[in-house]
């Protein structure tokens, strides 16, 4: 294998490990996330709101394995109306 091949895979290996090293802190943001989720349906939609509803969109499409979506029901619900805004289409 050609030292460039190897070099890129040892790069793409120690990036995987530098993000997923958080994903015990994510899971607690999304714990979290999840009992706050009838207080955010309840307020006006906000910037942070905004915030949110991305971050979440971003574990979706990065980190699709963490299946969020399956343990914090509430939370998905409130997800899907974000995704639903028309600002978000």
């Amino acid at each position: 294998m050609p030292s460039a091949l190897r070099h890129a895979q040892r790069q793409r290996s120690a990036k995987r490990k530098r993000i997923w090293h958080w994903a015990p802190e994510a899971a607690d943001c999304v714990e979290a996330l999840e009992q706050e989720a009838d207080s955010l349906a309840r307020t006006t939609f906000d910037v942070g709101h905004l915030a949110i509803g991305v971050a979440l969109a971003y574990l979706d499409f990065r980190f699709d394995s963490l299946k969020w979506r399956e343990d914090h029901p509430k939370l998905a619900a409130w997800h899907a109306t974000f995704d639903a805004r028309p600002s978000c289409g």
